[in-house]
């Protein structure tokens, strides 16, 4: 069996390990599975009210993964699962932003749901 090995970049990847123990990414062989990706910054902030913001961010930041890992960048993805919390303010953008990159043109599975992941409430 393969080793696995676990990626975290800096700044956001590195905090959303050290407080929620995961990774961004995990290579097993030839086989890279990333973690889900939000609209944050580099430290880490989410901007609540900017969902047009986050998902730009979001594919940005599975970018900054995807090359960490070694790998070319959204050409190299296939398949997409992809969370909305208010998918009416936020699908038409994720779609202008995915077309927006000829070179990917992965299959998708598109959820709405009423939460996902970090939220942008610190305690």
């Amino acid at each position: 069996m393969s080793s696995l090995t676990y990626i975290n970049e800096q700044g956001a990847g590195q905090k959303h390990r050290d407080l929620c123990h995961y990774s961004q990414a995990v290579i097993l062989g030839n086989i890279v599975k990333c973690s889900g990706q939000g609209g944050w910054t580099e430290t880490g902030d989410l901007d609540a009210n900017d969902i047009r913001g986050q998902v730009e961010l979001a594919f940005q930041n599975v970018d900054k993964v995807l090359q960490a890992t070694g790998l070319r960048g959204w050409e190299d993805v296939y398949s997409i699962r992809s969370y909305h919390v208010d998918i009416d303010a936020s699908y038409d953008k994720f779609v202008t932003t995915l077309r927006a990159d000829p070179r990917a043109s992965p299959d998708l599975d598109c959820h709405c749901c009423s939460s996902v992941g970090i939220s942008s409430d610190e305690d």
